[in-house]
């Protein structure tokens, strides 16, 4: 593993006067990241209201992680024996969990082998919670020297040399989150964290209740959360864990910066911030990973002309569909939008192998705010815009410093065609 900037640490250590700024700044943010906002309209408070009892309180989380914050003032030192040890614990986790499952659909409750598989996940597990606290330590260790060798720090450097805000977060079982879109169009309209260990009937019960309410809902899971300090997914790759970390630290940088600021207005704004984190936690992940930059590039819209019959393009099936559903909707459709949806959803499932469980506004209006992705890249011109002002900038943190004043997307627009 690389090794960068380790002798950074005296600085922010020696001026306690920096490290009152940091936690005050910090604090502040804390108290108005998303999920802390009393919500408006009737229709929100609906939603806030059906999944009231399985919600995940935020506000509660934060105060008993709040001490992390503390400890994020100083940087670490890289330690790549516990990320190894980490990650390689949480291959065989994955493993040993996939057996589990087919042995538990496939056989008796009794089954020795199902038993057997059951003891070593719970073995593996309580291993893992034994080293995690290290594998935080030298994750933080290693992001925050990455930042630095990649430019990421405070700016003017008022306070030095330093990583602002602080790389914070932890590593345990995610929230699921109910994401909410109108019937008659593809818009994230809420989304509501939900308990980990909610189960699949409570699930259904609850998109069925905001069905019931005339909108489109589904329950997800996710990655990471942009509480603070992060919540990262315990068992996952150091490829994604990595990448992770950073995108929800770009999104702690931009609460101070006007494009963050405007997170909440939806939308286009939304996609914006969104893919912007995913942009720059591609480029320093790869850096922190010691692997090839990333090249950015639009994907172009499926045609005939260029399509294999005999290949199936995951990315170019969910593209045409959304068109596709979007095209009904705008024409007022919906019942049969949604039957499209479904219809190409059983299609995915049963001729590629794929485990969707439900395609519907909601699920296009959660993976659409990420303009890179395949639900939807082609849909808006916003990636192609995002990486013709990321080609312009000298550096990834000469990117991050112009595309945080963006206010709007015309301001988007503009810094796109100024090249």
């Amino acid at each position: 593993m690389r090794r960068a900037y380790t002798g950074h640490m005296g600085p922010v250590r020696a001026l306690p006067l920096r490290i009152a700024i940091l936690a005050a700044a910090v604090l502040g943010a804390l108290m108005a990241l998303p999920g802390c906002v009393a919500p408006a309209g009737d229709i929100i408070a609906g939603v806030r209201a059906s999944a009231a009892h399985d919600s995940f309180n935020i506000a509660v989380w934060e105060l008993r992680h709040a001490s992390d914050i503390v400890a994020a003032l100083n940087t670490p030192p890289e330690n790549p024996d516990a990320i190894d040890e980490y990650f390689e614990m949480t291959a065989r986790l994955r493993e040993v969990t996939g057996r589990a499952e087919w042995l538990l659909a496939n056989r008796p409750a009794d089954d020795p082998e199902l038993l057997e598989a059951l003891e070593q996940e719970e073995t593996i597990e309580r291993d893992l919670e034994d080293i995690r606290a290290r594998a935080t330590l030298a994750l933080r260790g290693l992001t925050m020297n990455t930042m630095r060798e990649a430019g990421l720090v405070s700016d003017p450097p008022v306070l030095g040399d330093i990583v602002f805000p602080p790389v914070s977060f932890v590593m345990e079982n995610l929230p699921r989150v109910v994401i909410v879109s109108p019937r008659d169009r593809i818009t994230l309209m809420e989304s509501v964290p939900l308990r980990p260990d909610i189960s699949t009937e409570e699930i259904r019960r609850l998109e069925q209740a905001l069905s019931d309410r005339g909108l489109s809902a589904l329950v997800v899971n996710i990655g990471g959360m942009g509480t603070y300090p992060a919540l990262v997914k315990a068992t996952s790759t150091r490829e994604f864990t990595v990448r992770t970390i950073l995108h929800e630290w770009v999104h702690h940088y931009l609460f101070f910066h006007p494009l963050g600021q405007r997170y909440a207005a939806g939308g286009d704004m939304t996609t914006i911030n969104e893919t912007v984190a995913n942009m720059v936690a591609a480029e320093t992940g790869a850096l922190a990973l010691d692997q090839p930059p990333p090249v950015f590039r639009v994907p172009e819209p499926p045609t005939e002309t260029h399509r294999d019959p005999g290949v199936f393009e995951f990315g170019a099936y969910m593209r045409e569909t959304r068109v596709e559903a979007e095209r009904l909707l705008a024409n007022g459709l919906v019942d049969e939008a949604e039957t499209y949806m479904e219809e190409r959803r059983v299609h995915l499932n049963e001729m590629h192998g794929y485990a969707i469980r439900k395609i519907n506004q909601a699920y296009f209006a959660f993976h659409g705010s990420y303009a890179d992705s395949p639900a939807g890249g082609t849909v808006s011109p916003i990636y192609g815009q995002l990486i013709e002002v990321r080609n312009q900038a000298g550096s990834v943190a000469e990117f991050l410093r112009t595309v945080r004043e963006i206010k709007s997307p015309a301001d988007l627009e503009q810094l796109a065609g100024a090249g």
